[in-house]
C-alpha cells in the first residue's frame, strides 16, 4: 500500500528512528520493503483521513520494532540463565540428618600414620578413634553415625562436597590397620519400605566403594542396609525423618 511505499522510500534519504539513522538495507528498511510486497489492506483511495492513520501507524511500527526485538532477546536470554541455574545445581538430601547436631569445637590431631586431621569434637571420626583405643569390646550395638553425608536426592551419588568425612575414615582405616568395620545404611519412613530398603543398601555399598577407592582393602570393609529399620528419632516430623536417613559404621574387629 501507499504507507508502506512512503515508508520503504524515506530510507534512500535515511530514516532517524530513536536518534540512529538507517538507510536502504537496514532492518527497518527491510521490515518496510516486506510490508509494500505483501500489500496493505487499506489503500491510498480510502481519503486522505485515513491516509494519515496509515503512514502514523507505519511510523509507530518502525519505531517499535527494535524494542521488540531486543526485549524478546532479552528474554530469552533470562530464560537461559535461569534454566542454568537450575540444572547447575544438583539436589542432594542429608544421609545422616545429623548435620544441624552440637558437634563441638573442632580438634587437630595427628595419626600414628603421620596424617593429621581436623574434625569436630563430637563427630563420627573422634568418636570412632576413642572406641578403637578404649578397652570396650566390639559388639552389634555400638554405632557412629556420619553428620554431613550427602546424596543426590533418590540416588547413590555421593555428594562431592561432603566427602571429607569418609576421607578421615579412611586415613583412621589405614592408622589402625586392625580395625575392621561396617558400613549401615537407613532411611525413614517415606515411601515403599521394599524401595527404602534397596536405597540405604545401594547407599551403604557407595560408602564402602568410596573407601575401597581411598585405599582400603575389601576385606576389612562390610556394608548393608536396614531402610527404615532401626529409627533414632520420631518420623512424625521432619527433624525425626532427617535424623533417621543416615549412614553409619560399626566397628567389626580391632
Amino acid at each position: 500500500g501507499g504507507a508502506w511505499d512512503n515508508a520503504k522510500k524515506s530510507f534512500e534519504k535515511g530514516a532517524v528512528i530513536n536518534g540512529e539513522t538507517y538507510y536502504k538495507k537496514s532492518e527497518p528498511h527491510k521490515a518496510s520493503v516486506t510490508g509494500d510486497t505483501v500489500g496493505d489492506p487499506f489503500k491510498d483511495t480510502s481519503g486522505p483521513s485515513m491516509n494519515i492513520l496509515i503512514k502514523l501507524m507505519s511510523i509507530v511500527s518502525l519505531v517499535i520494532a527494535p524494542y521488540i526485538a531486543i526485549n524478546s532477546e532479552s528474554k530469552t536470554d533470562m530464560q537461559s540463565i535461569q534454566l542454568e541455574e537450575m540444572t547447575s545445581k544438583p539436589v542432594t538430601a542429608l544421609a545422616s540428618g545429623l548435620a544441624s547436631a552440637n558437634l563441638g569445637e573442632i580438634i587437630h590431631k595427628k595419626l600414628s600414620s603421620g596424617v593429621e586431621l581436623d574434625f569436630p569434637e563430637n563427630g563420627i571420626e573422634n568418636n570412632l578413634i576413642k572406641f578403637i583405643e578404649s578397652d570396650s569390646k566390639v559388639d552389634k550395638e555400638t554405632w557412629f553415625d556420619f553428620a554431613d553425608l550427602n546424596f543426590e536426592s533418590g540416588s547413590t551419588k555421593l555428594d562431592e562436597a561432603s566427602i571429607q568425612e569418609v576421607k578421615n575414615i579412611a586415613e583412621i582405616l589405614k592408622a589402625y590397620p586392625n580395625v575392621n568395620i561396617k558400613v549401615g545404611g537407613y532411611t525413614d519412613n517415606t515411601g515403599e519400605a521394599n524401595a527404602n530398603l534397596k536405597l540405604s543398601g545401594d547407599r551403604a555399598k557407595a560408602v564402602k566403594g568410596a573407601l575401597n577407592g581411598l585405599g582400603i582393602g575389601d576385606s576389612r570393609l562390610e556394608s548393608e542396609g536396614y531402610g527404615q529399620e532401626h529409627p533414632i528419632a520420631s518420623n512424625d516430623t521432619e527433624e525425626g525423618r532427617a535424623q533417621n536417613r543416615r549412614i553409619s559404621v560399626r566397628v567389626t574387629k580391632k
